[in-house]
Formats: C-alpha cells, structure tokens, sequence
C-alpha cells in the first residue's frame, strides 16, 4: 500500500470510530518537531498559559486548531462541515494549519512538504472540549531550532528537551503532560538520531488513538487509576483492562504515567 493509500486509509478509520461525534470535534493539527543536538535527539514543549482554559499550564507541541483558511479551495460553513470533509482536503488543511501554528507559536517556518503524519488523536467523549488532532513530525536543524521566539501571550516558555528528560520531568511533577504528548514522547526515547525516526513513522502506517478510558472503582486494588485504553489493547472493545491480552494503553496514578505497548513496534 502506497504511503498515500496507507494516509487516507488511517483517516477513514478515524472517520469510522467518531461517525457519531462529527458534530463535537474540533479538526486540529500537532507538530512534534526534533533536531539532532550535540547531546543527542530533542522535541521542542511548549508551556501554555496557565490562565488559558484548555490545558492551561501544560507542556505541548506547537498546533491549534484548523481554521477556515487553511482548507484549498472549498467553501466551509460550519464546523460540522469542517469535521466531515473528505481525506484530501482535511489532510491538506492540516498541513497549512500545522505550519502557521508553529509560526505563530514558535517563530519558526517549517516545509509542509517535508511534514510526516505520524498518528491521528481523537479525544474521548468525557472531554469538554473534544479536539480531532492530525499530528506530524518534521525535523529541522540547529541553527534553525536555536531561532524559536514565543510570543508570551498563549505559550510562556519553551524547551528543547531529549524524551528520557521530557519523561523525567512528568515523572518528578516538574512538567506537566497531556496524554498524546506522553505517548508520543515515550515513542521516541528508543530512537538515537533524528534521520531514524523521520524513516520510522515514514514507514509506519499512522495510527489512530481513539481512547476508552476505565476508572478504577473505589475499593478496587487499582482505586485511583484511569486507564486510556487503545485500537488494539486487548481490553479496548469491553473498556476492561483486565483482559488478557496485547496491551496497549496509558495508565495514570496520582499523576504519574506508564505507557504500555505491544502491538505497533
């Protein structure tokens, strides 16, 4: 299958798990940039405003939502409309939205020729504010990531930073995370070089996380834990994380994080 056919088919199996949410997602663009630093591979995180209603506070990538703008040459009307447009359009409207909102946020112009499509994140059904979020990954130079500029406004600091220390930073409470931004970190810490993991997710078909999240009932020896279970976890289909099986899914207790994998290597 060719890398467009393998695009369009991710995008139409995100189109069939949110068939009935079209009406209440948001189309959004994320882009995971790295670069290759004299200590090894690095992601830039933004820190967005802790006053900012949406994951105010959190350390993110660059993205946002897609605007009306960003779509070629169709006439949009809704957001429905927006949600509901074929592969061909969304997926290039993502594209420009990925490069304007890293512009905007970080100062720096990224290809959008060179942008990988890496994975697609559709936020469970308990989130207010449900986003439908294409992510990519591009790689760019030192010179080029030494130039990064925010704004002050909606992001308050950034940083360059290798996966093992942006892990160590949820780990002791020094950073806080949201769930796609600790899968995909945790994905990069068994890559030593940029150039090996733009070849990986080249590869790689892009994978859909829909999640179905289990709440740990109170008097349970898990009390406390929710389980972000996905497409491929042996539980996915029952929201039961006891069921034996491939895993695939996020575990979080008292604010720390485990991702566990073993069905995408």
């Amino acid at each position: 299958m060719s890398r467009v056919n393998e695009t369009h088919s991710s995008y139409f199996l995100r189109f069939d798990c949110m068939a009935n949410d079209l009406d209440t997602l948001l189309p959004a663009a994320t882009v995971v940039l790295i670069r290759q630093s004299n200590s090894g591979l690095q992601t830039l995180l933004l820190r967005r405003n802790s006053a900012l209603r949406f994951a105010g506070g959190n350390w993110v990538f660059p993205g946002g939502r897609i605007d009306e703008g960003d779509y070629p040459d169709i006439t949009v009307t809704s957001d429905f409309e927006i949600s509901s447009q074929r592969p061909e359009g969304e997926f290039a409207a993502a594209k420009v939205a990925a490069v304007r909102e890293t512009y905007e946020e970080t100062g720096l112009t990224i290809d959008a020729d060179q942008l990988v499509y890496l994975a697609h994140w559709v936020a469970p059904p308990l989130m207010k504010k449900r986003f439908s979020t294409w992510f990519f990954i591009v790689k760019v130079s030192e010179a080029v990531a030494d130039q990064v500029e925010i704004d002050g406004g909606e992001i308050h600091e950034s940083q360059w930073l290798s996966p093992t220390e942006a892990l160590a930073s949820v780990e002791d409470k020094s950073m806080a995370l949201l769930p796609p931004t600790i899968v995909t970190v945790t994905e990069l810490v068994r890559f030593d070089d940029v150039d090996s993991v733009i070849r990986y997710y080249h590869d790689r078909p892009p994978v859909v996380f829909y999640p179905r999240v289990h709440v740990a009932e109170a008097d349970s020896p898990s009390a406390g834990q929710f389980t972000f279970l996905y497409q491929g976890d042996a539980g996915y289909q029952d929201t039961n994380p006891e069921v034996q099986g491939p895993r695939h899914r996020l575990n979080s207790k008292e604010g720390l994080w485990r991702y566990e994998n073993t069905v995408y290597e």
